[in-house]
């Protein structure tokens, strides 16, 4: 049982590459929309079910089931324990087959959310705020477009009242990403001199824009 719960999460083989690969093939095309629709899709249910909170908290705190204080505990266990998540799920995911992971963590934290409508333990819901923190903290998009390694971030928000998303990828985050990008490519073997491409998808609401070579390569 063990050794096909490992076989379900093993790196696929690569497909074998040839002109029915090209760019300008129907196969290419389709499979890099699916690609992109899936990711973002994705993407876009992780941060339902990581804000799903946000919904809840007034009745919550009017009916009294958690105080303003306790919520904020269960909140700061989220963001601790994402943190850590996406320092051991990037190594998880960088040797697994990153469709099963993602998909694995996208069911555990939906799961997740439907058994914290059944506890109204404080204790409880902190655990289980925590454990959706830490499958949340999975997702890093690294694609490849002709030979070039793609990093993608992706922002939400749900209007423009706070400005647009790609706002929130200012010079800071740029070079964390930065920095990432160059760890990445040392580990996996590409060197650092290889060529790669910093795009941003910015959602605002239902509108999905992506933006290719959102910035260079920023060390200071």
């Amino acid at each position: 049982m063990s050794f096909k719960i490992l076989d379900f999460y093993k790196i696929s083989s690569p497909l074998a590459g040839g002109e029915t690969d090209s760019e300008d093939s129907s196969r290419f095309k389709r499979i890099r929309w699916a690609t992109f629709l899936s990711a973002t899709t994705g993407y876009g249910i992780y941060y339902v079910c990581r804000l799903s909170m946000n919904v809840v908290r007034k009745p919550i705190v009017e009916e009294g089931v958690f105080s303003e204080t306790q919520l904020g505990i269960i909140g700061s266990c989220l963001f601790f324990v994402y943190a850590v998540g996406k320092l051991t799920n990037g190594f998880l995911a960088d040797r697994s087959n990153v469709r099963h992971f993602m998909s694995t963590g996208l069911l555990c934290s939906a799961l997740i959310n439907l058994c914290l409508g059944f506890t109204s333990s404080f204790y409880a819901f902190a655990l289980l705020w925590g454990l959706n923190g830490w499958r949340q903290g999975e997702i890093d998009i690294v694609a490849e477009d002709g030979g070039c390694l793609v990093f993608v971030e992706v922002k939400y928000r749900r209007d423009a009242a706070s400005g647009q998303p790609y706002e929130a990828v200012g010079r800071k985050k740029q070079r964390s990403i930065s920095r990432t990008a160059l760890y990445y490519c040392l580990t996996h073997g590409y060197g650092e001199d290889a060529p790669c491409r910093f795009d941003v998808v910015s959602v605002l609401g239902d509108q999905i824009r992506l933006i290719k070579n959102a910035f260079e390569y920023a060390w200071e």
